[in-house]
């Protein structure tokens, strides 16, 4: 059996979620991340004065790489916020507190736009500078794997918060 890189969310059997503290944890995590990557970042501008000629472009690509993976960790973040928002709504509802509900399904359709937004950023960070073929196939795979599926995700919030608003919704997914 293949080990589970997140547990099961069920909102209805549980009063704290395992999953949600995972989100919770690892987004604090990652924002660690992201501080200590910023700071090696500055060391790296830092050398850049510093390096060998023959360097500068191993030294150049290290910059942009980090430069990139920075926003990368933030969206992340962002979308781990998103599924703790989509949590709350659902837990808001459970308590019947429609009002504290429709905030947070808000507030998770925000991230998530967020999100969205941060990733396409990104891909375009990439783009700028994706002259390799090895760079091309990472940024077609980081747009199949991330850009694309953030933003059919926000379809889906986009619906679940119409729907809970009483105002129309999109198609409606068959599952096909």
């Amino acid at each position: 059996m293949r080990a589970r890189i997140f547990r099961r969310w069920n909102v209805k059997e549980q009063d704290r979620s395992p999953w949600v503290e995972e989100c919770r944890y690892r987004r604090d995590r990652f924002a660690e991340g992201i501080e200590r990557l910023k700071k090696a970042l500055s060391y790296r501008h830092q050398a850049c004065e510093k390096v060998l000629p023959g360097s500068r472009d191993e030294l150049e690509y290290l910059i942009f790489k980090t430069d990139t993976y920075i926003p990368h960790l933030e969206t992340v973040r962002v979308l781990l916020g998103g599924y703790m928002a989509y949590d709350a709504a659902f837990r808001a509802r459970k308590k019947g507190d429609e009002k504290e509900m429709l905030l947070e399904l808000d507030r998770c359709e925000s991230l998530f736009v967020r999100a969205r937004a941060l990733a396409r950023e990104t891909a375009g960070q990439v783009a700028g500078k994706a002259d390799d073929p090895t760079e091309k196939y990472i940024l077609f795979r980081y747009n199949v794997r991330f850009v694309i599926p953030i933003a059919e995700f926000c379809k889906f919030i986009k619906n679940v918060v119409a729907f809970h608003h009483g105002e129309p919704t999109g198609p409606r997914w068959t599952g096909r």
